[in-house]
């Protein structure tokens, strides 16, 4: 059910070689550099791609990250509003935690803020 859910709100080609995800991935870093310059570059000294992270994201459609309260949150408006909801969700999630992560010390430390995101947010 699922499934067939998700077929009709993400393109066919999203999967498929992961096309739709490396595409959204690039769009996104677009929309980051454009949103938030500060935290790209912050993120780009310390090594970091923001496709780093939204590769996940993207693919997995937040499920890896997020409790099922928020996931069903998060795909309720995806449902509503379509694939551009990806890259809001994505965009609100790091404007809330951009203080956390730019006051961090190395790759090692922003890293585990990103698998720790539900606990900052």
């Amino acid at each position: 059910m699922m499934t067939s859910l998700f077929e009709q709100f993400v393109p066919l080609d999203y999967y498929s070689k992961m096309f739709g995800v490396l595409l959204d991935t690039i769009v996104f870093d677009e929309l980051l550099h454009e949103a938030m310059p500060e935290l790209v570059e912050f993120l780009q000294e310390n090594f970091i791609e923001p496709k780093t992270f939204s590769f996940q994201w993207f693919s997995c459609l937040f499920s890896y990250n997020f409790s099922w309260e928020v996931l069903s949150k998060i795909w309720d408006m995806l449902f509503l509003k379509g694939t551009k909801i990806l890259f809001r969700v994505s965009l609100a999630i790091l404007h809330l935690i951009k203080k956390t992560l730019m006051s961090r010390d190395g790759i090692e430390e922003i890293m585990k803020d990103f698998d720790n995101i539900p606990l900052l947010i």
